[in-house]
């Protein structure tokens, strides 16, 4: 599930005012969705959280629970730290996640649900993250889905600018990668929508990403 950018203030304040917790800061990105909290009791405080990740989703709290997992104290730090260097993402060292943490962060910081504990937290991991950057080489290779997914194209099929290009891209990556991309073919994929093009012919099919593709009849 996700947190829609709109729900936040609200998914933020239903956090910080549940019995069991004081200071909440949600991360909802395209591949995870993270509260950090700062709870008076821990069995007390999942529960808060359970309770509203299950109204933001429309799930029963049950079928949420069985999805959740749960770190405390010095667990929940490191876990906060390795996201913001990019070592627990799919690629990496990808670098929008720490843009990512930082934006909820400050989110949190403007809706008023962070204090004494969470807010030095993050500030600290942010400068982690950029330290972590800019003194060892993790993001120095690969550094997002979409770049991969072209470098492995790109091994498999040779030059692009001959065959399909097509990535996969959700949020601010889409135009970055395009930019990127572009020298490499002739294809976008965004987040909501597929559309496929043929020299003769167009499909238009909705599906839950959106995704542009153009295909060519014969690359040769």
């Amino acid at each position: 599930m996700t947190v829609a950018p709109g729900d936040l203030p609200k998914a933020l304040h239903e956090l910080a005012a549940a019995a069991h917790l004081s200071e909440a800061v949600l991360l909802s990105t395209c591949n995870r969705t993270e509260v950090y909290a700062y709870a008076e009791r821990f069995h007390g405080g999942y529960a808060d959280i359970r309770e509203v990740l299950a109204l933001h989703s429309g799930l029963p709290p049950e079928t949420v629970a069985d999805e959740l997992y749960s770190l405390h104290d010095a667990e929940t730090v490191q876990h906060l730290f390795s996201v913001a260097a990019g070592l627990d993402s799919v690629v990496v060292g990808e670098h929008e996640v720490l843009g990512q943490v930082r934006d909820a962060w400050q989110a949190a910081r403007g809706e008023g649900t962070v204090g004494a504990v969470l807010d030095p937290l993050f500030r600290r991991a942010v400068e982690a993250g950029k330290k972590a950057r800019a003194t060892t080489g993790i993001s120095q290779g690969i550094a997002s889905l979409s770049h991969a997914a072209v470098a492995l194209a790109t091994e498999r099929l040779g030059a692009l600018a001959d065959h399909l290009d097509l990535a996969s891209l959700a949020g601010a990556q889409q135009q970055q990668s395009h930019d990127r991309n572009a020298r490499h073919g002739h294809v976008v994929v965004g987040d909501l929508y597929l559309r496929i093009e043929a020299p003769c012919e167009r499909h238009e099919l909705r599906c839950g990403a959106r995704m542009q593709a153009a295909f060519v009849d014969d690359p040769q």
